[in-house]
Order: structure tokens, then sequence, then C-alpha cells
């Protein structure tokens, strides 16, 4: 992990909130669910990806 890239825990709520969905539905709704909560809970991230239950962000360039 190079020096812009942060791990985020990702809140375990989303994994039953996401529960009784079909697997591949359930994946992307995860997946947008994690991205939303990296947009508001950090503006200065990034999302790159999700590595177990951590969410990979990198910190945005600055303008």
């Amino acid at each position: 992990m190079d020096n812009n890239t942060v791990e985020i825990d990702i809140p375990y709520c989303y994994v039953w909130l996401t529960e009784g969905f079909p697997h591949s539905k359930r994946i992307n709704l995860f997946r947008r669910y994690v991205i939303g909560f990296v947009k508001i809970s950090h503006p200065t991230l990034e999302f790159v990806s999700i590595s177990g239950m951590k969410a990979v962000c990198k910190v945005k360039e600055k303008d």
C-alpha cells in the first residue's frame, strides 16, 4: 500500500442490509452502499475497491 492509499472499515450493517437479495444483486448493492459511504463519510478520498470488509481508497488529487 502506497502513501496515497487508505483502508477504511466497512460498516457491518451493509452485510445484513443486503441479506435476502440474489447473489449477483447483493454484490452490486453492497458495492453501491460502500461507494456512497465513502463519498459521504470521507469526502477527501476516492473509492478504489473492496478487500474483505475494508474499502480501499486513495486520496483525491487537489485541483
